[in-house]
């Protein structure tokens, strides 16, 4: 509850995409499945490469999900379980975390959303917005779960994008909220599906130029 934080894990479909150069070289770590998803494996294997660094006890909030049950026992790494359908009152990232996060990422991307689609911005960008979140912003957090009873520290709220509405704002850090991103099935329902060959860099442009065109053809500038 110090505020501490991890590199950030990014999980997709191809173990060696071919919008990356080289995975090991990115500001973040990668791994893959075929549903881009977290496994029981990829989070066993987080956690022991975390285990293996540490020189602390640490004890590890987690949700109630198939992905999150793990076996292994570790040296410095407690796990516990947040009762069912909890997360949204007391887990910490769903108090303020994931929203600042995804607030510092937005900004950035839409500063740089040529450049988002080509070589290695999305993932330098999760690495930028995922540094600003302070301590005091993951305290706080841990606060509003119930987990600090000391005064509560203040901080200055995230800063809204002036082109953007306040309710804008807001669908934008909420639009992935229904993705599922852990794994709730087992291991032999899960299918394996071929990897997408992704759109070149050309076809993304085209793309772009053709969603500029519709709106100025229909005036709805207001919506960017």
């Amino acid at each position: 509850m110090d505020g501490e934080k991890r590199k950030l894990l990014a999980v997709g479909k191809s173990k060696n995409p071919r919008c990356f150069k080289d995975v090991t070289n990115l500001p973040v770590d990668y791994t893959a499945n075929s549903n881009a998803r977290m496994t029981k494996e990829i989070f066993t294997e987080w956690l022991t490469k975390w285990d293996n660094e540490l020189r602390h006890d640490v004890l590890l909030l987690v949700d109630n999900c198939t992905a999150h049950v793990v076996t292994v026992k570790f040296e410095h790494i407690n796990l516990v379980f947040l009762p069912s359908n909890t997360t949204s009152i007391i887990q910490p990232c769903d108090q303020g975390i994931i929203r600042t996060f995804k607030a510092y990422y937005g900004t950035g991307m839409r500063k740089n959303v040529i450049n988002v689609i080509d070589a290695n911005l999305g993932q330098e960008l999760s690495y930028k917005a995922w540094n600003i979140v302070s301590k005091i912003t993951i305290r706080n957090c841990f606060r509003h779960g119930g987990f600090i009873l000391s005064s509560k520290e203040v901080e200055a709220p995230v800063e809204k994008p002036i082109d953007l509405s306040t309710e804008l704002c807001k669908e934008w850090i909420n639009i992935d909220e229904e993705v599922q991103n852990t794994e709730h099935v087992t291991e032999e329902e899960i299918c394996e599906e071929p990897d997408e060959k992704p759109p070149s860099t050309k076809q993304m442009l085209e793309a772009l130029q053709i969603v500029r065109r519709g709106i100025q053809q229909r005036g709805d500038f207001d919506v960017f």
